[in-house]
């Protein structure tokens, strides 16, 4: 809700340059939608490892689309493949479950023509008892298996159902998330990504608070400036008069030595240069720079 927030706040402020009124429509459908589908939270309950395996061993086994794809190293060799993996043994086995069903299907009709079918026959004698109660008993396995079978699939209908649920929940919430974001894990998502864009970009104007601000801050620190270089340029003028040659070995008028070594001169000189250096390159230096750049943009 915070990260929604902060995109219709972006979006009331800043119109339609960065999010526009579709992408608001689409932001509120993808939450009005995961709350209609995930209303009752998750359905049901599941064993990932186990619905894998059951997955993988109901839709054939061994996958044998992902082995041809595997093998093959081009689109020429598709066939190739498929017909080294796609034997008359493989569909004999994938088939074996389709061909019993037809089997029983054919056999089925014999059954009322056996023996102890009166109404197939009616000259028949009766079964004796061993094949009554064998009969009954094969009819109750028959009910009984048809039963259990009812409710299998009762069970399996109720978790395709779920399933289903579940299923339109996490992709309700997926679009959600990538749209508004999400808490945990943290992210922030496309539109609260595409506020920030924008606050940022229209408080990077040339003539936003932000810049104005800045600038005035910057432009506050031009009396550093000066006063620095005042004195990077005082000690420069100390140091070349100190290193004069006229002051370090004075001579008269007409050139002759006057047998005077200023070392004083010499000492201060030397001492006077690395302040200059650090002067020059001292942060009020780097501000100036700063707020030359600035003046350019």
């Amino acid at each position: 809700l915070v990260l929604l927030s902060l995109v219709v706040g972006a979006w009331a402020e800043y119109g339609s340059e960065y999010v526009t009124e579709q992408d608001m429509q689409a932001v509120e459908m993808a939450d009005l939608l995961a709350q209609q589908y995930c209303q009752g939270g998750f359905k049901g309950s599941i064993n990932r490892d186990k619905a894998r395996s059951t997955l993988g061993s109901v839709a054939g086994g061994d996958n044998v689309l992902l082995r041809i794809l595997t093998k093959a190293e081009s689109q020429g060799q598709l066939m190739d493949v498929a017909k080294e993996e796609v034997t008359i043994k493989w569909m004999v086995y994938r088939g074996v479950t389709l061909a019993i069903s037809v089997l029983l299907l054919l056999l089925w009709p014999l059954c009322c023509c056996s023996t102890c079918c009166r109404c197939c026959k009616p000259k028949a004698q009766d079964c004796s008892r061993r094949q009554k109660i064998a009969v009954r008993h094969i009819t109750a396995v028959l009910i009984a298996g048809t039963a259990f079978s009812g409710w299998l699939a009762v069970q399996g209908f109720n978790d395709s159902v779920d399933g289903f649920e579940n299923t339109a929940c996490s992709s309700a919430e997926l679009v959600n998330a990538t749209l508004s974001g999400h808490a945990s894990p943290p992210f922030v998502g496309l539109m609260p990504m595409l506020a920030i864009f924008s606050d940022l970009d229209h408080k990077l104007d040339d003539n936003s608070s932000l810049v104005v601000e800045i600038g005035s801050i910057i432009n506050e620190t031009r009396s550093v400036e000066i006063a620095v270089k005042v004195a990077s340029r005082t000690m420069a003028l100390l140091r070349d008069m100190m290193h004069d040659s006229a002051n370090v070995r004075p001579r008269s008028s007409t050139g002759e030595d006057l047998l005077h070594q200023c070392d004083f001169c010499t000492g201060v000189s030397e001492a006077v240069a690395p302040a200059i250096a650090t002067l020059d390159n001292s942060v009020a230096a780097a501000m100036a720079e700063t707020r030359a750049e600035v003046d350019r943009r």
